[in-house]
């Protein structure tokens, strides 16, 4: 797979692609057309980490983590400036958020499960032209056979619920990190759904190819009424906001739709809930409505073509920076030979591509957090840069792993050290 990473905390995604071949890539695996392995990959890293996003704004848990993350983050932050020295270890800042990825022992199935394997699936599902249950287990022998976190759902499930796993699966996970303990309740749900199986025959397969949500709240026990975004009932009615800033814009859009209607509220639940079947489906499932809300410059076309001409760039709600590692060399496209002015490309995408303030406090914020990151690790000569600067004194500390903006010729010219400054921190490079 291309090696892809998305920040917990700010949802910066990075891709090792070029933006050029990612985005001809994104068009072809799409629609059907041809792509070479590494578009492939590409695509399956990059909804693979964009499903992550996904939950964060559209479940209780994934968005508590997030927060959680965050605002320890900063906290630790400002006790090192407070100390005026560098903490070599700082780990016990995190203790509650790290706490919130683990379910209780005498469970098989932990949160980090849930979250992981749901976005291996859906990104797989997104990708794969034909997909069946048999050829996504061996994308995940092929793929993750020695990495638990990424196939372990899945396989528990699949041993109770055999081939309906491959319907039933994206939900499910969706349906739990709605809970304090996804992955006590994700177990829970399968045994439940295996004894409605073993009391009633079999599993519907028509009624769990169309509305798997239903099914799962109707075995569950939860009523229609009972809609799943968490910050639609009654999270904003309370009048609360969401105390994450970079999530806030996307949380209160995604209200926005939803509050025109309560179909509107299904519709947009059960997008997060298995986003392949409407991307596959090239949105045609959805009402008009929420597609117009969904997408820019949606304008009346028919969805079919709408998609194809926009080839899914113009979607709202996908992570807000996206950043392209680029060839050092130049290289033959379909456009020609291409050569970067630059070792990155840094995208703005989605509900807030114009909001230059906004994505400018993302990238400062994500490079505070890639300074902890550093400081944590104690050998940090294994820390691999994307700065090619390694004459640089401010290299060897690693402290700029998640610093962007460098300079392509002349690190002198780099602004890494006048943030740091900036943000009082600038005693961790003397």
């Amino acid at each position: 797979m291309i090696e892809a990473s998305i920040d917990a905390a700010t949802w910066v995604t990075v891709i090792k692609t070029d933006s050029i071949t990612f985005s001809d890539g994104i068009s072809a695996v799409l629609h059907n057309g041809r792509y070479t392995r590494s578009q492939f990959d590409s695509l399956v890293s990059f909804f693979h980490e964009t499903t992550h996003f996904w939950h964060s704004v559209s479940t209780n848990f994934l968005h508590e983590y997030s927060c959680s993350y965050l605002h320890e983050s900063l906290y630790a932050l400002s006790q090192i400036r407070m100390l005026n020295s560098n903490i070599q270890y700082i780990s016990h800042y995190f203790e509650n958020s790290s706490s919130l990825l683990k379910s209780p022992l005498n469970y098989p199935i932990q949160s980090i499960d849930i979250i992981e394997g749901s976005a291996v699936f859906n990104s797989y599902r997104i990708c794969v032209f034909e997909p069946s249950h048999n050829d996504f287990l061996r994308f995940l022998h092929d793929n993750y056979a020695k990495l638990p976190k990424y196939n372990k759902a899945y396989y528990y499930a699949k041993d109770f619920l055999e081939e309906a796993t491959f319907e039933l699966f994206c939900p499910l996970c969706y349906v739990a990190l709605q809970y304090p303990d996804p992955g006590k309740y994700f177990s829970e749900m399968i045994l439940k759904i295996h004894s409605f199986k073993l009391n009633n025959g079999k599993i519907d397969f028509v009624l769990i190819q169309k509305d798997p949500l239903a099914f799962i709240l109707n075995i569950m026990n939860i009523s229609a009424d009972d809609h799943l975004l968490p910050f639609l009932q009654p999270y904003f009615k309370k009048g609360n906001v969401s105390r994450h800033p970079i999530l806030r814009p996307f949380i209160e859009y995604i209200l926005n739709i939803s509050q025109t209607n309560s179909t509107n509220i299904r519709w947009v639940e059960d997008m997060f809930a298995r986003p392949y079947y409407h991307i596959r489906n090239n949105f045609s499932t959805l009402p008009k409505i929420v597609m117009e809300n969904l997408f820019f410059g949606f304008g009346g076309q028919t969805t079919a073509k709408f998609i194809i001409t926009n080839d899914f760039n113009k979607f709202k709600i996908i992570p807000p920076i996206r950043v392209h590692v680029n060839p050092k060399d130049a290289y033959e496209t379909r456009y020609g030979q291409i050569e970067y002015g630059n070792q990155v490309s840094i995208l703005s995408q989605g509900l807030t591509n114009e909001d230059d303030e906004y994505n400018l406090k993302i990238c400062n914020t994500t490079v505070l957090l890639g300074i902890l990151q550093a400081i944590q690790i104690n050998d940090r000569d294994n820390i691999e840069l994307l700065c090619p600067h390694n004459e640089c004194p401010i290299y060897k500390t690693k402290l700029c792993i998640k610093y962007y903006f460098f300079p392509q010729n002349n690190y002198r010219d780099c602004e890494f050290s006048d943030l740091m400054r900036a943000q009082g921190l600038n005693l961790l490079i003397k």
